[in-house]
C-alpha cells in the first residue's frame, strides 16, 4: 500500500514537471513570437513614417503661428495664403481705441517665391518621430511682400493720425511752485512715429499677431527728457539748494526781487 502510495505521488509530481515545463516552453515561444512580430510592426511604421514625412511637415510643426503638421507644401502653401489673405491688423491707441487695418487696404500680399518647400527639404525624415516630443516653430520672413507705399496711406486714413490728433510730448522739467521747486513729468503726447510703426506693423504681421498696442512697440514720438534723467535730478538739487535764496534789486522806480522762478531759468 505505502509503495503504491509513492508510486501515485512520484507519477504526479513527473506529470507536475512536465506541465510545468511545457508552459515555461510555450512562454518562450509566445515571448519570441511577440518580439518579432513586435519588432516587424515597429519596423513597418517607422518606415511608413519616414515615406510619409518625404515631403510633408513633422507633426507639431508650425510657420509663423500656423499650423501645418502633416500636410504637403502644396497645401501649407494654400493655408498660409488663405491665412494671409484674411488677415487683419487692429492697432490699439494710448487712449484705448482701436482702428483695423484689413487686407485690402494693409499693403500685404502673398509671396510665390517663399521659402516653404526649403524647410521641407531641411527636415529629417528620418527622425520624424522626434517630434512627438518637442514643438518646432519655425519661422519664414519672405512669406509676403509689402507695398510701403499702399500701407502708408492706409494708415494716413486712420482717424488716430490725423493732424488733429497729433499733439507733441512735453519734455520733463524743473518747476516751482506753491515755494517749492519740484520735477514736472514728461506726458507722451499723441504724435505718432509713422516710420517705427509701419516696421512695427509688418514685424507683427510676419509674427502672425493680429493686435499691435502702439505706445508698447515705441509708435509714439517720446520726449527727450524724461524725470529719471540725471542731469534734470541735480538741477533739482541745486534749485532746491538755493529755494530760499532771494535776490533784491533797488532801482529808481521799484525793488526787483529775484525769487526760485527766476533763479531756475538761470541754471
Amino acid at each position: 500500500m505505502d509503495e503504491d502510495h509513492v508510486k501515485n505521488e512520484h507519477v504526479e509530481e513527473q506529470e507536475t514537471k512536465t506541465k510545468s515545463h511545457k508552459y515555461i516552453l510555450f512562454i518562450k515561444e509566445y515571448k519570441t513570437k511577440f518580439l518579432i512580430g513586435g519588432g516587424i510592426l515597429f519596423i513597418c511604421i517607422y518606415a511608413f513614417g519616414c515615406i510619409y514625412y518625404q515631403n510633408r511637415f513633422m507633426s507639431r510643426t508650425t510657420i509663423n503661428g500656423m499650423n501645418v503638421a502633416g500636410i504637403n507644401y502644396q497645401k501649407a502653401t494654400q493655408k498660409i495664403q488663405e491665412h494671409i489673405d484674411k488677415r487683419t491688423m487692429t492697432l490699439i491707441f494710448l487712449d484705448g481705441e482701436k482702428e483695423i487695418l484689413t487686407q485690402e487696404n494693409i499693403g500685404f500680399t502673398f509671396n510665390q517665391n517663399n521659402d516653404i518647400k526649403k524647410e521641407i527639404k531641411k527636415q529629417n525624415a528620418f527622425l520624424w518621430f522626434t517630434h512627438w516630443f518637442y514643438q518646432d516653430n519655425m519661422t519664414i520672413n519672405n512669406l509676403f511682400i509689402v507695398d510701403e507705399k499702399k500701407l502708408e496711406t492706409s494708415l494716413s486714413q486712420l482717424k488716430h493720425l490725423q493732424d488733429d490728433y497729433q499733439v507733441a510730448p512735453a519734455d520733463a522739467k524743473v518747476q516751482y511752485k506753491d515755494h517749492n521747486f519740484s520735477i514736472a513729468k514728461e506726458t507722451i503726447g499723441s504724435k505718432i512715429q509713422k516710420d517705427i510703426l509701419i516696421q512695427k506693423i509688418t514685424t507683427a504681421f510676419q509674427n502672425g499677431e493680429t493686435e499691435l498696442n502702439v505706445e508698447e512697440v515705441g509708435g509714439y514720438v517720446k520726449p527727450k527728457t524724461t524725470s529719471e534723467d540725471e542731469s534734470l535730478k541735480k538741477l533739482l538739487e541745486a534749485a532746491k539748494k538755493y529755494c530760499d535764496v532771494s535776490i533784491t534789486y533797488k532801482t529808481i522806480n521799484e525793488d526787483v526781487v529775484l525769487d526760485g522762478n527766476t533763479l531756475v531759468s538761470f541754471s
